[in-house]
């Protein structure tokens, strides 16, 4: 799944959904104790709900409610949430994010979620995102997700691994840090040394790519 093209929720409501209505959610797992707490905490939210206890009923629910958000277990008997999400994912008008599009840990799928809402959202308006400079942690993930970082192991196929954000999925330095009498740096200060300028080159690009953010924002 990760080596697909991250298709940044949905980007429409539900056909069966108006703007007067609150969200619909459908909850996919086959551990029924855990479809009615989570439902219960998502009507307290204001949001309306529908559930399936495996992947053949969110096949069949998610056709025939159309709901705006798809919360989908993993493990789960009959069809599995992976298979179930394959089949998902030939619907153009569903778009997915966190850890569904092959990135680890809960700050990476938030950040993942807010590309896939811009994304979303660039798409709706007929416009062409913007996409973060993959020097930036959040553009070195995305590049992960989409196959920029996957390499052949041992002369066989293309893989991929999803994972948290690292510095391995940064691109490499143009100049490597040097001491300052100009001499190589060696061990772990050379280590260091790369992973603070990988970080100010981050940092600074990041800036810039918000700051041509806010610009298009107030342009628009």
């Amino acid at each position: 799944m990760g080596q697909e093209k991250c298709r940044p929720a949905r980007a429409e409501m539900g056909a069966g959904v108006t703007r007067s209505e609150p969200p619909l959610v459908l909850v996919v797992d086959d551990y029924g104790d855990a479809r009615e707490i989570l439902m219960a905490c998502l009507k307290r939210e204001g949001y309306r709900t529908v559930e399936a206890a495996n992947g053949h009923q969110a096949l069949q629910k998610a056709e025939d409610s159309q709901p705006s958000i798809i919360l989908m277990d993993l493990a789960m008997p009959e069809m599995n949430g992976y298979e179930a999400i394959r089949r998902l994912k030939a619907d153009p008008k569903l778009r997915f994010a966190g850890q569904i599009t092959g990135c680890e840990g809960y700050v990476e799928s938030a950040a993942i979620g807010l590309l896939a809402g811009r994304f979303a959202a660039a798409e709706r308006g007929a416009e062409n995102p913007r996409l973060p400079p993959p020097t930036t942690a959040l553009g070195a993930l995305l590049s992960h997700i989409t196959g920029g970082h996957m390499e052949t192991i041992d002369a066989g196929p293309r893989s991929y691994q999803p994972m948290n954000i690292n510095f391995g999925l940064f691109p490499p330095l143009e100049e490597e840090p040097r001491k300052a009498t100009g001499g190589k740096m060696r061990g772990p200060s050379r280590l260091l040394a790369k992973k603070e300028a990988i970080t100010r080159r981050a940092k600074a690009d990041l800036e810039a790519w918000l700051a041509g953010e806010s610009r298009a924002d107030a342009a628009a």
